[in-house]
């Protein structure tokens, strides 16, 4: 989950309806981080997503409980 990228209500309440339909029994949702930012600095690379703060564990949850919403199991990396 990318904070401003598909971390809105909509995006998973249109996440939660396609994998509704899927044969799937567990969702896991896992976080943005910054692990991979000294791997661009290695490759002289600028990392784009600079100044992005990882997604809170109430966020989280509140994305989770969308998704619990169509009967699946959702874990968290929180």
């Amino acid at each position: 989950m990318i904070p401003g990228f598909n971390d809105s209500r909509e995006h998973f309440e249109k996440l939660a309806a396609a994998i509704k339909g899927l044969p799937a029994e567990k969702v896991s949702l896992l976080t943005y981080h910054e692990w991979g930012k000294p791997k661009y600095e290695a490759l002289g690379r600028e990392y784009q997503m600079k100044g992005t703060e990882a997604p809170t564990a109430e966020k989280m949850e509140q994305l989770a409980e969308i998704i619990r919403a169509v009967g699946l199991e959702v874990t968290t990396d929180y």
